[in-house]
């Protein structure tokens, strides 16, 4: 049976110089392409692209590690592999396509990382810019990182719609109605720099029209630390909703736990759900799963 292996490090550990070394020692190992390795060949680009860019990098990679491993070929892919989604994302690959998963873990500490980088500008290789890799040990410092598992199935009661509750429609906020431009996933503090999908908030706004009673329940796997500039930026670019649902603060849990616990509390029993718009794969899935009708308005591979 092959393995998929990932290593798990800041930028400038050793995780590509470990890949290299591990396919040496046994026969059927291969390296697949790293994620700066296809930025550099697809676009010849550094660093973290545009998100339609992004997502195709994902696609290419996901399906090279998959005809790799059913090949037979057992696999090291030597990203950062730091957001515990990601890293379980490839453990549930492994575990559909039968193969072993491993994980290994890059602990060099930040003056080891940042001598590597320059070592590395200095042999004409790929440079990261120091604050960055600083950044990064900030954000996902090593006590942090979790084990990591394929993703468990959730327990799904199906969704029964009762035309005789208000009518009611869910409606996501990050990558949904609005979109990050200069700050990270997690820079709760600048939310409201975020711009608007005109193309969606314009159908909300039809649906409004045809169905005025109906209501729009925003469902959000952001943290409620952000709730009010969350919901000063909702009431400026489209309207004030009839209900907003975020993440408890501190809670790490996926957001498609999250959302569910969201819907069965707030939502399931109150509401006559009519439609759900989301872009994240794993939520839509969940959402179709509980039997609704979900509208996935992008890609949302991550």
């Amino acid at each position: 049976m092959p393995d998929l292996v990932i290593t798990r490090g800041w930028p400038g550990s050793g995780k590509t110089t470990y890949a290299r070394q591990w396919v040496t020692e046994a026969p059927r190992r291969v390296k697949a392409p790293s994620r700066d390795d296809l930025r550099a060949t697809l676009y010849n680009g550094a660093g973290v692209l545009a998100y339609p860019q992004e997502d195709l990098i994902t696609e290419v990679q996901e399906q090279a590690v998959r005809t790799l491993i059913r090949a037979g070929h057992s696999t090291v892919v030597d990203d950062t592999n730091l957001r515990t989604s990601y890293a379980q994302r490839w453990a549930t690959l492994a575990d559909k396509l039968g193969a072993g998963f491993h994980v290994i873990d890059m602990e060099s500490d930040l003056a080891t990382c940042l001598a590597h980088n320059e070592a590395r500008r200095a042999a004409g290789g790929r440079y990261t810019d120091p604050r960055a890799i600083e950044g990064i040990a900030q954000r996902f410092p090593i006590t942090q990182w979790q084990p990591i598992t394929a993703r468990p199935a959730l327990e799904v009661e199906p969704y029964v719609n009762d035309a005789t509750k208000p009518d009611a429609y869910i409606v996501d906020v990050d990558g949904t109605i609005a979109h990050m431009h200069g700050r990270g996933p997690f820079d709760w503090t600048r939310v409201g720099e975020d711009s608007l999908d005109f193309e969606v908030v314009d159908l909300l706004l039809t649906l409004k029209l045809g169905n005025p009673n109906a209501q729009f329940i925003v469902v959000s796997g952001r943290s409620d630390i952000c709730r009010p500039e969350t919901l000063e930026w909702i009431r400026r670019y489209w309207a004030e909703p009839d209900a907003l649902h975020m993440r408890r603060h501190g809670d790490v849990r996926r957001d498609d736990i999250v959302k569910l616990e969201i819907f069965n509390t707030h939502i399931r029993h109150q509401f006559n759900v009519l439609g759900v718009f989301d872009d994240r794969n794993s939520v839509v899935a969940m959402w179709r799963q509980l039997g609704l009708k979900c509208f996935q308005v992008a890609e949302g591979d991550f």
